[in-house]
């Protein structure tokens, strides 16, 4: 369940899309200029297509719930994978992929935003319906702005993923791509990375990136792929860890 206040939540997340002209907005949702048409062989899950050279090609800029997440996470990861099947197949099983600026992921995936041949975007189209989570990952960040708006106007009506609640930090048991909400118990400056702690067991570690200097005692929503590696610091072991390299995976919200 991801169900809780989101009022603050939703205003921390609009300087995504504030502030932006109509040609601005419609440049930050635009595709990179190199593209490819290629021959969809199987979709995998929600964000992942295997082609029929047999690459594999991972969606950039979100991640779907995985096939064997326990609960609701799982109805939604086959309504995903269901959905983009549905999307190939109109498609004439074919789509457009555009590289990244990083080629290929840690298990040797390419890295492409992808359209079907009408030019829709796939992953802002799962994000729409409450299918994906919106996940930055510099350096290859040009579509956030809009991946995030898709994404909030489904959470806003409690689509799809959106109709549970947050898990609360304290109630962490494994690694994996997770949607956390918790209070900042420590917070450090070191010389490379920024890290704040919450609720006194999951170190977020944010790589070359400065945060505000007080922010004990707030409570924030983060997201990222957990993963069971204690962090250590000044005689303290916290035992999950978050490494993120764009501040716009933490959000400020309102207190319970």
């Amino acid at each position: 369940m991801l169900r809780h206040s989101f009022k603050k939540a939703l205003i921390a997340s609009a300087f995504f899309v504030s502030g932006l002209g109509i040609n601005d907005a419609q440049a930050k949702c635009s595709f990179p200029s190199q593209s490819e048409r290629v021959s969809v062989r199987q979709v995998l899950d929600g964000d992942t297509l295997l082609l029929s050279d047999r690459r594999r090609v991972r969606l950039i800029g979100i991640n779907t719930p995985e096939l064997d997440d326990d609960g609701d996470l799982q109805r939604w990861a086959h309504q995903a994978k269901t959905v983009l099947e549905a999307w190939v197949a109109d498609s004439e099983g074919d789509v457009v992929i555009y590289p990244g600026l990083e080629k290929r992921d840690a298990y040797g995936r390419m890295l492409a935003y992808v359209s079907d041949l009408n030019g829709v975007d796939l992953a802002e189209r799962l994000l729409k319906k409450g299918l994906a989570f919106s996940i930055a990952m510099a350096p290859e960040v040009r579509k956030k702005r809009c991946y995030f708006s898709a994404e909030q106007a489904a959470r806003k009506a409690r689509l799809g993923v959106w109709g549970d609640k947050l898990t609360r930090v304290r109630d962490l048991k494994e690694g994996g791509f997770s949607l956390l909400k918790g209070m900042v118990s420590h917070q450090w400056r070191l010389k490379t990375v920024d890290v704040l702690v919450l609720d006194n067991k999951l170190a977020v570690v944010f790589k070359r990136i400065r945060l505000p200097v007080n922010m004990l005692g707030q409570t924030v929503e983060v997201r990222g792929w957990v993963v069971t590696r204690s962090f250590k610091r000044d005689r303290l072991s916290f035992p999950y860890t978050i490494y993120l390299n764009d501040r716009d995976n933490l959000l400020l919200i309102e207190q319970d």
